[in-house]
């Protein structure tokens, strides 16, 4: 879920848990640090305590947002323009 939210957003995502028990409650541990493209950078042992640390790179955000050259070319008027004729043929059709 981290590797999918982290590529939906463009976002670094840092997920921690706690590891051990307290009123009877497992946690498991298994901290994590995903960067925006939804690769793990670092990923902490499950049920050990354990801190992990990493570097950041703020300026990956920026270059996980730059649109590829092919929605760059993409002509939104042409699409909307055809998207309203596709939905003015199925209003007929539901008539």
């Amino acid at each position: 879920m981290n590797l999918t939210y982290a590529k939906m957003l463009s976002q670094f995502i840092c997920f921690v848990n706690r590891v051990g028990y307290e009123d009877g409650i497992n946690f498991w541990g298994g901290s994590e640090i995903v960067n925006p493209p939804g690769e793990k950078i670092i990923k902490g042992k499950y049920f050990e305590q354990e801190m992990i640390i990493a570097e950041i790179d703020i300026e990956e955000i920026r270059r996980d947002r730059i649109p590829p050259m092919i929605q760059k070319d993409e002509d939104r008027e042409m699409t909307i323009k055809e998207l309203k004729r596709i939905q003015k043929k199925n209003a007929k059709k539901e008539f």
